[in-house]
């Protein structure tokens, strides 16, 4: 991975939808939290550094040259957004958002390891 300073943050266009069909309110805590987070990555060295308010995850089981990782969110932190790292690179997408709601988390989290397989395979073929 490239040095945090230099990381790109891009919002997929998923993610981006997910954003517009909130309520405006709950839209903008959500963005001031992203830009927030964005902020404390880039002056990180390493994930130790994130503020703990965040609740910075790291998924596990994630075998490909990037890592999947959720911060909380929006009103009450009741919303997850997840970050995709590409490893030896400074590029990160936001690609998905979610509200946190009971027995859910284990479907959203898969959709975001699919989510995110999918915007690999495509940034492979572009190379």
């Amino acid at each position: 991975m490239g040095s945090r300073s230099e990381t790109v943050f891009r919002r997929l266009v998923n993610f981006s939808t997910a954003l517009d069909e909130l309520d405006t309110s709950v839209a903008a805590s959500i963005i001031a939290h992203i830009i927030q987070f964005e902020k404390a990555w880039k002056v990180s060295k390493h994930d130790g550094e994130i503020p703990s308010g965040f609740h910075f995850e790291p998924y596990l089981r994630v075998d490909d040259p990037y890592r999947l990782c959720q911060i909380r969110v929006g009103p009450k932190h009741g919303y997850r957004a997840l970050a995709m790292f590409l490893n030896r690179s400074s590029d990160a997408y936001w690609i998905h958002l979610f509200k946190k709601v009971k027995n859910r988390q284990p479907e959203d989290m898969q959709r975001a390891r699919i989510l995110a397989q999918q915007l690999w395979n495509e940034l492979k073929r572009e190379l």
